[in-house]
């Protein structure tokens, strides 16, 4: 439907046009003007980030879920508490979220920093980016993106609200990088598996090659157990790869598995 939408109000627009500058076509002639008809044009399934994200820009709000959701698994061992779990303390403390609000100002000094509010379902916190910080991972901050965040929490006695001086700043491709063990693909909650080896290997060879091995959740003869793909089937385990995968075997399928 969506990938549709252009074209049908271009048609509509066409047809208004036609209509005001009073052109007829043969069937005008007739008593019933037939309705004009548009086949849906074809389009990939939207994953479940993609659905999320279209509801975001439509409404300003998820509506079916949130985005982190599909992360969850894998942040539990990168993060030190959920923002809800959050209290006031000097020890260096990790969350995970994505950025709802930026804003970017210039201290006495004339130098650059930025406050951002971020939400990982549980609840939404106001992060503090000093200057000497906010040089160092600038490129890395943008709207509705995932950080990995580290600071120390403090009280707000303004908003009566906790708050995070940040330290650090990390994207999930980096935490994958350094930290996963291997991209597991559950296949017992496929349902044709016929073609599913061509199709994954033809997946695969679209992206660059790395240390991270594939590994396949199957069964037989009611045994379930794990095969690991040969050493040519090592892949960096990026966000466009881990997409493609689940575009194929679905969002739930695929999962980043790290050392614990």
């Amino acid at each position: 439907l969506v990938a549709t939408i252009d074209s049908a109000i271009k048609a509509a627009e066409q047809s208004l046009q036609n209509s005001h500058a009073g052109m007829i076509d043969l069937f005008a002639l007739t008593e019933q003007t037939p309705e004009t008809v548009m086949d849906y044009l074809p389009a990939k399934k939207w994953s479940k980030f993609d659905r999320l994200q279209a509801e975001k820009e439509t409404l300003g709000l998820y509506l079916t879920g949130h985005p982190i959701e599909q992360y969850q698994s894998e942040l539990m061992s990168v993060i030190s508490a959920k923002i809800v779990d959050l209290r006031v303390g000097n020890k260096l403390q990790t969350i995970a979220g994505f950025v709802t609000q930026s804003r970017i100002l210039k201290n006495k000094r004339g130098q650059q920093m930025a406050f951002l509010t971020i939400d990982d379902q549980s609840a939404r916190i106001d992060v503090g980016v000093f200057a000497d910080v906010y040089e160092q991972y600038r490129s890395l901050i943008s709207k509705d993106k995932l950080l990995i965040i580290s600071g120390e929490i403090d009280q707000d006695d303004y908003t009566d609200s906790l708050r995070m001086r940040v330290t650090q700043i990390r994207e999930i491709d980096e935490i994958r990088q350094k930290s996963a063990k291997e991209i597991l693909i559950d296949c017992l909650q496929m349902k044709d598996l016929n073609t599913f080896p061509s199709t994954l290997a033809i997946t695969l060879k679209k992206h660059a090659s790395g240390s991270c091995p594939i590994v396949l959740k199957v069964k037989h003869n009611h045994i379930v157990g794990k095969v690991k793909l040969g050493d040519q089937w090592f892949y960096q385990p990026s966000e466009s790869l881990l997409n493609d995968l689940r575009q194929l075997c679905g969002d739930d399928a695929v999962e980043v598995i790290y050392d614990v």
